[in-house]
């Protein structure tokens, strides 16, 4: 299914008019464990979203968020420099980095437990008033509705022009997302439904 709504706003966007615009990617870098290849991949929203942005050579790409103590945190920062992703506020506290396993059928597919997720430190990251400040200084942030910082995004989003994109992840749409505090500030959404989802998302 694959819809286009454009969504308004009161604000001056200047991401457009920027050639090579700063792209903010948040929070959620972690690693995939491959159990029966025995294999790690850096991954996560965050740091997929900000590789493809650096892939483009057109866009300026930043991580935000924290990564453990670990030899996955390195893996991940070693997967940022490799693509030119500035880091420097992918914060460092002490425990686990995020991990998912990944198990694969005997024919290649991917699927998972129910212990795959590991939450590790990412929920322990908030935003500083030093991030909120370097956040007004972007073109666009880009987050998951999972991350748990969209209000501060949004409230931080008032005072400044920057772009809002949000993964609403495996979420089914309801009718009660309008009410959402921050929902109307979204200016790109990905949305995973089913054509009877439509209607909904349009009204």
């Amino acid at each position: 299914m694959n819809e286009k709504f454009e969504l308004k706003h009161p604000y001056p966007k200047t991401v457009g008019l920027n050639p090579c615009p700063k792209i903010l990617a948040l929070s959620c870098c972690c690693v995939d464990y491959f159990p029966e290849k025995d294999i790690t991949k850096a991954g996560g929203n965050a740091l997929n979203l900000a590789v493809n942005c650096a892939k483009t050579n057109k866009a300026q790409a930043f991580l935000m968020g924290a990564v453990g103590t670990d030899k996955f945190a390195e893996e991940i920062k070693a997967k940022a420099d490799e693509y030119g992703i500035n880091h420097d506020r992918l914060y460092q506290i002490d425990g686990e980095t995020a991990s998912n396993k990944v198990y694969l059928t005997e024919s290649g597919d991917r699927y998972f437990k129910d212990d795959s997720w590991t939450n590790g430190v990412i929920r322990k990251f908030v935003l500083s008033d030093e991030d909120k400040a370097f956040m007004k200084t972007v073109d666009a942030v880009a987050t998951t509705i999972n991350d748990g910082l969209i209000d501060e995004i949004s409230e931080t989003y008032h005072d400044s022009y920057f772009l809002i994109s949000v993964d609403y992840m495996d979420k089914t749409p309801t009718d009660d997302w309008h009410k959402d505090f921050a929902f109307c500030d979204f200016d790109i959404l990905f949305v995973s439904g089913k054509e009877e989802h439509l209607p909904l998302l349009k009204k």
